[in-house]
Parts: structure tokens; C-alpha cells; sequence
């Protein structure tokens, strides 16, 4: 089956989804980050969702925030469908976890061998872009052949851990080359950040990350100061 989209069916589904890949991520070809992750997205959706359909409550405003919900649960969740779907996880897993098993074997691809090119395109307030490029072709639009994606992940604080490691934070996973990272409130002007990328084939399998990219947070909608942040570079 597919990811459901109608409310109590999806709810179930995402339930089941939560309790296994939380329990054993590796089991289903996921990473503990990813499913902590979709552990706060799948808690949002729920809270929002009973709040709506609980007697007498129902009005435009918890409806708006259910649906809400449910988009950016959806978001993500189909990404870590496709990659369940596509790994050698074995069929048995792929059906206790709610993914449907494809009548026939994909082929294997490699993983991309090289890191994204990151590059900051600019900075405005909490909102930050950036361009993701092929390390073998750095002026090219295109991802490397064998990618369907990039996961890109954030942190903030002096120093960055390894990646991987508590602390950094999924923003997103996406097939475009330039995106867009929004910090949170909570981070003050000028605290560092760092964001890196990290390639994924269509079965799930990670190129090494780049190198984090860093780059500080302003206080309004303005262009990037040269004295706070020096040129850009990639990063790989």
C-alpha cells in the first residue's frame, strides 16, 4: 500500500510506522536521526489530528492545524517510503512496516561516491540558501547520475559534531540542487550554524557528507555582510 492521505487510515499506518522504525531503524534501512525526526512530525500530526476530531471541538482553526500536520508529515514520510521500499530490507520487513513490495528486484546502484558541492547562495535573517552541485561536475545543475536525492541536515552551536552524531537536525529530503534552510527563533543573531548534505541513491544508500558550511544568522531580512561571513566556498 501506499502512504494513506486520509486521516484515521494514515494515523494507523504512521502509528505502525513510528513504533517499528523507532524501535529498529536499522531493520528498515533507516537511520535513528531519521526516525527521530519523523518521531516529532508523526506526535505533531496525532496531537493536531485528535484535537480536531474530538466531540464538540471541531471548528476552522484546529482543522487548518490538523491539515497542516499532515502535509509536513507526509513530506517526510514519503521520502523514507521510497527508501524502505527500494533497499534490500527483506519483504517481510517491508510489509510489518506498512511499504509495499514491488513485484520485481531493482537493480543495484551504487551510492554516489562523492560528497555534495555546498555552496551559500545567501543569508536573510534566520532564512539561508543554498546550492548543492556534483563534485564531478561543479557547474552543472544536475545531481550525479545515481542520485535521487540529498538529505540535508543543520546544526548549531561553536563546533560541529561529526555527522551523524545528536545534535544535528534533518531540514530535508529533497530532489532539487538549491534549498532552503530556516533556523529556528530560538537561535540568536550571529550564532554560528552549519548545514552539510549528504547524497541517497533510490535503495537508500548515503554518499559521504561534505565538510559543514558555516555561516551566521542576521538580525533582519538583509544581505549577507562581508565582515561577519567571508567568502563562500564549496565545501566537500
Amino acid at each position: 500500500m501506499a502512504v494513506p492521505i486520509v486521516d484515521a487510515p494514515l494515523a494507523e499506518w504512521s502509528t505502525n510506522f513510528n513504533a517499528l522504525g523507532g524501535a529498529r531503524p536499522e531493520d528498515f534501512s533507516l537511520s535513528p536521526l531519521q526516525m527521530t525526526q519523523y518521531a516529532a512530525l508523526h506526535a505533531a500530526w496525532m496531537s493536531a489530528y485528535n484535537a480536531a476530531k474530538a466531540p464538540g471541538a471541531k471548528c476552522k482553526a484546529l482543522v487548518r492545524a490538523k491539515n497542516d500536520a499532515r502535509h509536513s508529515l507526509l513530506i517526510f514520510v514519503r521520502a523514507l517510503y521510497a527508501q524502505v521500499q527500494a533497499s534490500p530490507v527483506s519483504n517481510v520487513n517491508k510489509t510489518l512496516i506498512g511499504v509495499r513490495v514491488k513485484e520485481y528486484a531493482p537493480a543495484p546502484v551504487r551510492p554516489p561516491a562523492e560528497a555534495p558541492l555546498v555552496s551559500l547562495l545567501s543569508v536573510a535573517g534566520r532564512v539561508a540558501r543554498y546550492k548543492l552541485s556534483d563534485a564531478s561536475a561543479p557547474s552543472s545543475r544536475r545531481k550525479p547520475p545515481s542520485a535521487a536525492g540529498a538529505t540535508i541536515l543543520s546544526f548549531v552551536g561553536t563546533t560541529p559534531p561529526p555527522v551523524g552524531a545528536a545534535g544535528w537536525r534533518i531540514e530535508a529530503q529533497t530532489g532539487r540542487t538549491e534549498v532552503v534552510v530556516e533556523f529556528p527563533n530560538t537561535v540568536a543573531p550571529g550564532t554560528p550554524c552549519w548545514v552539510t548534505a549528504v547524497w541517497y541513491n533510490r535503495r537508500g544508500a548515503w554518499s559521504p557528507a561534505c565538510a559543514p558550511v558555516p555561516t551566521y544568522l542576521q538580525v533582519g531580512p538583509v544581505a549577507m555582510a562581508a565582515a561577519a561571513v567571508a567568502p563562500v566556498a564549496m565545501a566537500a
